[in-house]
């Protein structure tokens, strides 16, 4: 079970003290009763004996109150099938997760501007159906293409260097992946936009951007850091820095944003490059090209989600009201 609006559920915190005013409350009517009552009338309306009416009463409103704010809760349970129709083209997004994208010289640092960009783009495309695929040394497929944008935004959230352990950088690794991740799906156009600060430690990714011009796959990077660099932080479990990484000779590490290598791969690719120098910056003309690309009809796309259940938690207060209201009339009989 998931909730679309999980703060109400705080309110829940509330009912205990709830509970003890409504208690509270009786408790003093009945005291007040007791003392103003003229002499004889107490055993005719049977204030000396406790009821247990007012407090089913109660329990009865207190249930209605917690089921109410479930509800705005808005719980989701089972699932539920959806088809989409639209017109759109297949984009993968190829964040580069290496180590080099720790540095901070764009604030806060390389990794999280990078994963800014890609939510944007994302948010700006919401038609077209989108993968994610993150690289390193290695590279894999972190979210398959889908018109889903939560699923997006759950993967880019865990995007992170750990994913992969070894460590380099193989931008025509990613590419090569991003070709098998379009040639599974219908001849839609294929966009790449590869989001990195260029160090390609392998250098094949030319002969990789070759191989996806042949599958039809057009090529945009984005350049994320600046050509004077910074050095790589070391952080320990808390996020505290604890020093930055030295190469073998024991020198510290600059990392530098390698834009020739990323406008090489986009001109051969089709595409553009541009260099992004903080949050969002950098989408607007990638977004700009993308939008006026031709868009085809996407095969269908049948995706799974939890379905809203907010209907139950109601129709069970309504029937905790007409539970309540019965036990007041028949008091009042």
């Amino acid at each position: 079970m998931s909730f679309g609006a999980a703060q109400w559920l705080w309110g829940l915190l509330a009912l205990p003290a709830l509970a003890a005013g409504l208690w509270l409350l009786a408790r003093t009517r009945r005291r007040r009763l007791l003392r103003w009552a003229k002499p004889g009338s107490l055993e005719r309306i049977d204030l000396t004996r406790p009821s247990s009416r007012p407090l089913w009463r109660n329990l009865l409103l207190l249930l209605a109150a917690g089921l109410i704010l479930v509800a705005l809760a808005r719980p989701r349970w089972g699932e539920s099938e959806e088809e989409i129709h639209a017109r759109g083209l297949d984009l993968v997004i190829a964040l580069d997760l290496s180590r080099s994208m720790l540095a901070e010289d764009v604030a806060p640092s390389r990794l999280v501007v990078a994963r800014s960009i890609a939510r944007e783009l994302g948010r700006r495309l919401p038609s077209d159906r989108v993968g994610l695929l993150g690289f390193a040394g290695q590279a894999g497929l972190l979210c398959p293409m889908t018109l889903d944008r939560g699923s997006l935004e759950l993967y880019l959230a865990a995007a992170d260097p750990s994913i992969f352990p070894g460590q380099g950088t193989d931008l025509g690794r990613a590419i090569t992946l991003a070709v098998d991740a379009f040639s599974r799906r219908a001849q839609a156009r294929r966009v790449l936009v590869v989001i990195s600060d260029g160090e390609d430690l392998e250098s094949g990714a030319m002969a990789a951007v070759s191989e996806a011009v042949e599958a039809g796959v057009r090529i945009y990077t984005i350049g994320v850091g600046t050509p004077q660099g910074a050095p790589i932080p070391e952080r320990d479990a808390s996020g505290r820095v604890t020093g930055y990484v030295h190469d073998r000779n024991g020198q510290v590490v600059t990392s530098r944003l390698d834009e020739r290598t990323l406008a090489a791969v986009a001109e051969a690719g089709g595409g553009a490059y541009v260099r992004a120098t903080g949050f969002g910056a950098g989408v607007e003309r990638v977004a700009q090209a993308l939008s006026e690309m031709e868009r085809s009809e996407l095969a269908d796309t049948l995706f799974v989600r939890h379905a809203e259940q907010y209907r139950w938690p109601l129709g069970a207060v309504f029937f905790l009201v007409l539970l309540e209201a019965g036990l007041l009339d028949r008091r009042r009989g």
